[in-house]
């Protein structure tokens, strides 16, 4: 792999910084490679072992070569973890927990992921671009992989902050759902449909660049499926808790989740 896309090649540099597109997401392939080696191999020798580190230096590389791109590139707009530069913070806190060194740097990334999720929440509601590729959910899908695989973030990327987003992004799906309910029903009255007519009340709906979009790239399926993921997140904690907290949270994402893939099931 290293033999065709050397770091610091124009291949690399022209890919830009982002896990969709630039050597990032090879850095993250790799990672996944170094979760599936046993740490537990008692023999530091052992070819697996070897080949590990191996690994994790070529992602070391990958790596440095994407924060001099970023330094040298036009800052991305996106905030998600595919597109903007929280992949970029996610790699790096995934590579240093794996070679346990530079605590430092995952504290500044971390600080900029927590900046990232306030500048979101201090935006007023909209139902656009909120999508797994580029928008809101894509953020907070990197905000649950970092809790899931290194478990130290998750004191500083709390369910508080979980809760405040998941809430924000059904605010700005239920707003515009709300809106087109009423287009639609106006519209009705123009055209007299008779009383038998069954029109569905869509619970979340949103855009991507000024257009309604329903598939998982950009589109309401990408966020349906994020909002399942966060629900099984408060489900787990709440699990090893005697009490139920974020019950309420969890009912609301339930109901939202639920009345919107009964939706997209009768389309």
């Amino acid at each position: 792999m290293s033999e065709h896309t050397q770091p610091n090649s124009r291949t690399d540099i022209e890919s830009g910084p982002s896990m969709h597109s630039g050597n990032l997401g090879r850095v993250f392939a790799l990672l996944h490679l170094c979760l599936a080696i046993d740490d537990d191999d008692d023999d530091p020798n052992s070819h697996l072992t070897l080949w590990k580190n191996d690994i994790l230096l070529l992602s070391q590389q990958y790596l440095e070569s994407n924060r001099r791109t970023i330094k040298t590139t036009t800052s991305s707009t996106s905030v998600s973890v595919l597109l903007g530069l929280m992949g970029h913070h996610v790699v790096s806190i995934t590579l240093q927990k794996q070679i346990d060194q530079d605590h430092s740097s995952i504290t500044n990334s971390i600080n900029t992921i927590l900046e990232q999720g306030n500048a979101i929440l201090s935006t007023s509601p909209s139902p656009d671009n909120h999508g797994l590729q580029e928008g809101t959910s894509g953020y907070i899908w990197g905000l649950l992989y970092l809790r899931r695989t290194v478990p130290e973030t998750r004191s500083l990327l709390s369910l508080e902050l979980l809760e405040k987003l998941s809430l924000f992004l059904l605010k700005c799906g239920m707003h515009y759902a709300a809106a087109t309910q009423t287009t639609t029903t106006s519209e009705s009255k123009t055209v007299n449909l008779n009383a038998n007519d069954y029109i569905i009340r869509l619970p979340l709906m949103y855009k991507h660049n000024g257009v309604k979009v329903l598939g998982a790239k950009n589109g309401v399926i990408g966020i349906v499926y994020v909002l399942v993921l966060i629900i099984e997140e408060f489900q787990t904690f709440a699990s090893l808790c005697s009490t139920m907290p974020h019950q309420n949270t969890i009912s609301t994402l339930k109901t939202s989740v639920k009345l919107t893939i009964d939706y997209l099931l009768h389309i």
